[in-house]
């Protein structure tokens, strides 16, 4: 897919956001140098000092490709002397980022490396974020925009959720594991059918759907948990809305009509 969109617009500057589970050799070995990758690193990986230490004279072997090993990142800390101050290269520094819908001020360090295990020697910016309320755990986060801002590489790191959420939403929602398939291409092409179409009610519902009256009479019904802008919210506004305008309600008694028609309705919306 990645190779795919790099063919159409050779000249763009593409972010790809991924969990741990992503930052491996097979994914990011060949990464083109006009993607930029962001996300989490392992607390005890193993990197190295970009900088390469010069040769000693008369040294046989081959040249050093890389400097020596640097701490793992979760020993990353700043130094301190007896006083309490930080001293030396790595330094905290306080940053104020939105993640998740709220604004956090977090304490955040980093210093340049390379990951041979995975990137081989293209330099990366790794990341070390600490909450100092103490409520969220140290996190190890990495770039391979090595001038990137910290605040950009969290914010960005942050965006993954909203992937987690599509995944929730097309699983408990749309049922995309419920169809049993028989091959290959079957498998392929239902994933981005049902992605494409939790992106066209999206937008339909942000543009359009959000103001019609069937949405304000959902909104009037939702309970304390609920939210109008869940897929599930979303969709039952669409079959509302499409079922008022697809039934004629210009014929017969209006009365014994309207109960037919809301009849209809329950099962109609029971059957989807």
């Amino acid at each position: 897919m990645l190779a795919e969109l790099l063919a159409h617009f050779p000249d763009r500057t593409f972010t790809l956001v991924g969990d741990g589970a992503y930052a491996c050799g097979e994914l990011l070995g060949d990464l083109p140098r006009q993607v930029h990758f962001v996300g989490r690193l392992r607390g005890d990986a193993a990197v190295y000092d970009p900088r390469v230490p010069p040769a000693k004279k008369g040294k046989r072997g081959p040249k050093a490709k890389k400097g020596p090993r640097l701490p793992a990142p979760r020993k990353r800390q700043p130094r301190r002397t007896a006083s309490g101050t930080t001293t030396g290269e790595w330094c905290w520094q306080e940053v104020e980022v939105t993640l998740y819908g709220s604004t956090r001020s977090l304490l955040a360090l980093s210093y340049e490396v390379v990951w041979p295990h995975v990137l081989g020697l293209r330099p990366i910016q790794v990341v070390v974020v600490r909450d100092p309320l103490g409520k969220m755990r140290d996190c190890y986060l990495f770039s391979t925009d090595v001038k990137a801002s910290l605040n950009w590489v969290i914010s960005q790191f942050g965006w993954r959720w909203s992937i987690e959420v599509l995944f929730r939403a097309s699983k408990q929602v749309m049922d995309v594991e419920a169809p049993a398939h028989f091959c290959q291409a079957s498998v392929e092409k239902l994933a981005p059918w049902v992605w494409s179409m939790q992106s066209v009610i999206m937008v339909w519902y942000v543009t359009a759907g959000h103001d019609l009256p069937e949405a304000q009479q959902m909104r009037e019904k939702m309970g304390e948990w609920d939210s109008e802008w869940s897929l599930r919210h979303m969709i039952q506004v669409l079959q509302r809305a499409t079922l008022n305008a697809t039934i004629n309600t210009k014929s017969a008694d209006e009365a014994q009509l309207r109960e037919m028609v809301q009849t209809l309705q329950n099962w109609a919306l029971l059957a989807a």
